[in-house]
């Protein structure tokens, strides 16, 4: 599960959770971040790489992808690019 607030300024947040059922939740690994969260998804030839922020990416795509290594992408903001092999 990820969430993610654009332009959220800095300074403490209060984050609230309401979960209904009869059974208690076990929230694992959380994690908070203060950088863009871009998003990746490796397909048979090339692979999308999305940007829900509201500023562009630069991205070493190789950190991400094998077959990618050298290669930087930038992402706009609120966009997404696809990148071919």
């Amino acid at each position: 599960m990820s969430f993610y607030f654009r332009d959220l300024e800095s300074g403490n947040r209060e984050v609230s959770l309401l979960v209904r059922g009869a059974r208690r939740p076990v929230l694992e690994r959380v994690e908070v971040r203060n950088a863009p969260d871009v998003l990746m998804r490796e397909f048979e030839h090339g692979f999308v790489m999305v940007n829900p922020s509201s500023r562009p990416v630069r991205i070493d795509a190789g950190r991400f992808c094998e077959r990618a290594a050298g290669r930087t992408v930038t992402v706009p903001a609120v966009d997404a690019v696809y990148v071919a092999f």
